[in-house]
């Protein structure tokens, strides 16, 4: 069974839940940029996420790499912790996991309309 997100994302779209790409935003033009990843049209907010605690494996469970304006210590630390990222995410962004689908409040603060 194909992976399906609950968050909308048009069949057209580049940022379907299998690519998650990652870069700098700011939510606000005010405010200071963060790490996040592109799911349709919105991007995820990794320092909430990071905030609510939802990383919990064994790389990124005490890492600060997404409270950072940039995206350079989460690169460092390499291979294991990206992968550990992604899958977190991905399950995160499941239509079949609740954690993130079904609290109202943490999904309005962590996915920002691009």
């Amino acid at each position: 069974m194909a992976l399906k997100s609950f968050v909308e994302v048009h069949p057209d779209s580049h940022f379907p839940i299998q690519n998650l790409p990652y870069g700098v935003f700011k939510p606000e033009p005010d405010s200071e940029p963060r790490p996040g990843v592109a799911i349709g049209d919105y991007v995820l907010d990794l320092s909430v996420i990071a905030s609510a605690g939802l990383f919990d494996g064994p790389y990124l469970r005490n890492s600060d790499c997404f409270t950072q304006p940039n995206l350079n210590k989460f690169s460092g630390l390499g291979r294991p912790a990206w992968k550990e990222a992604r899958t977190t995410l991905q399950k995160l962004l499941s239509a079949t996991e609740p954690i993130l689908r079904d609290n109202e409040s943490l999904r309005e603060k962590a996915l920002v309309p691009m």
